[in-house]
């Protein structure tokens, strides 16, 4: 009898956390919990994934262990700069795990320093004793789990890969016919709004599984730096798109085939483009190669419209161009991809931009903005020479509670409120008497 996909990956999962708490056992090891936790949460379903987030948090645990130490060293005896230093790093991380890279990364971040703080803080003297002992027992179970997945049943992400590539491609096409339609005034908003959704899924699912397939795929690290143009172009052409469907509110009482004669030649161009691409990426010739189009605007329909109108116009013409130019430029890369050689490489790579770090005001507002029908932040105070440690773990309950809110919204959670500092302060006053 076949042993399900599920069997396995469970098999694998309770071998390795049972080997990791009997090492731990055995080296007499404290909380050799931490090591099954690591084998929990690093458990996925290809190795790729699996490595992926299991270096992550090894390395983001190195880095709140880091941070940690840290602020023990500088502040074990000032309360209130410890809590502002320790509230000001989980933001940052809160701030970068909004992100479109390493969102994981930060996560560890955040929460494992809050742990190490309320760990080590009532006792400074064996805090580096407890870093130490929470980075060896994780990396034990990012070890231990690797090597049950490299030796038991492993699993490649390339077919997922492929498979999610595909998928984005045709979502893509599927998402540029309704929004056609929808221009044209034979559409339907809820089809439109339901092939968004759907490509904004299959887009999250191409770029996870493309760092997994980087991993334990070498077809697919060998032509990494194409894959990740190939990625960014993609990105390029859904922002392309929510643009130029944005824009259509304000054409609803325009004739669009009169005001552009070759709309409907255009139309089909770019369709065809995106069926070709779908069939590059399943192995079969696309056919002809693209050739750079053009939408002319009828100069005398052009005249009887409304300044408004003509704005309008012209910003959805536009959204309109860039599209062509993506899609032309997406049909080179899958051209590129079925036979990449290393010069190629090169050149995709020394075409790759580098953007250094820019603020981003929205999310920056997402981290301070004030968290709706939830309990204020606890100010940690207390008379001298008191230090109420149940305070500071209710503090970063909240602030636990806001690493799961941010990120299970996907950058669009709930922000902080600070407020009722006056009315904690006298209910802690009162409590001291």
């Amino acid at each position: 009898m076949a042993i399900s996909r599920r069997t396995k990956e469970s098999i694998k999962t309770a071998l390795a956390m049972t080997v990791a708490y009997g090492i731990a056992l055995s080296m007499d090891w404290e909380n050799p919990k931490w090591a099954a936790f690591a084998v929990a949460f690093t458990s996925l379903a290809t190795i790729g994934q699996s490595f992926n987030k299991a270096a992550m948090r090894l390395f983001g645990t190195f880095v709140a262990a880091s941070v940690g130490l840290t602020l023990i060293a500088f502040f074990a005896q000032d309360r209130w700069l410890f809590m502002l230093s320790l509230s000001s790093w989980v933001g940052f991380c809160t701030y970068m795990m909004a992100g479109p890279k390493q969102n994981y990364f930060w996560n560890v971040c955040g929460f494992v320093c809050i742990i190490i703080c309320m760990d080590a803080g009532p006792d400074a003297v064996n805090a580096f004793k407890i870093v130490t002992l929470r980075f060896q027992e994780t990396a034990l179970g990012f070890l231990v789990y690797s090597l049950v997945a490299i030796l038991l049943w492993p699993s490649s992400s390339r077919k997922a890969f492929e498979g999610a590539a595909s998928k984005l491609a045709s979502a893509q096409h599927e998402l540029y016919k309704s929004i056609l339609e929808l221009m044209s005034h034979r559409g339907d908003a809820a089809r439109m709004q339901a092939s968004s959704a759907a490509a904004t899924q299959a887009q999250t699912s191409f770029n996870q599984l493309l760092d997994a397939a980087e991993t334990d795929s070498y077809e697919v690290r060998q032509k990494r730096h194409t894959w990740r143009r190939y990625q960014r172009q993609m990105t390029q052409v859904t922002q392309a798109m929510e643009h130029w469907r944005d824009s259509l509110a304000d054409l609803e009482a325009l004739d669009i085939v009169t005001l552009v004669p070759n709309m409907a030649a255009f139309g089909e161009e770019i369709d065809a483009r995106f069926a070709g691409i779908e069939l590059l990426l399943s192995g079969e010739p696309p056919g002809k190669r693209p050739a750079p189009l053009d939408l002319a605007l009828d100069a005398e329909a052009g005249e009887r419209l409304a300044h408004f109108e003509k704005a309008a116009l012209a910003v959805a013409l536009s959204h309109l161009r860039d599209l062509e130019r993506l899609t032309r430029s997406l049909l080179d890369i899958d051209l590129g991809i079925g036979a990449v050689a290393a010069a190629g490489d090169e050149v995709d790579k020394a075409a790759a931009p580098r953007p250094g770090f820019v603020p981003d005001p929205d999310r920056i507002s997402m981290v301070i903005r004030r968290r709706s029908r939830q309990r204020s932040v606890h100010f940690c105070y207390a008379p001298p020479f008191q230090f109420h440690w149940s305070w500071a773990a209710d503090f970063c309950r909240d602030l636990l509670l806001l690493l799961r809110v941010c990120r299970a919204s996907a950058g669009v959670g709930q922000g902080i409120r600070v407020g009722h500092v006056r009315q904690y302060c006298r209910y802690f006053q009162r409590a001291d008497l």
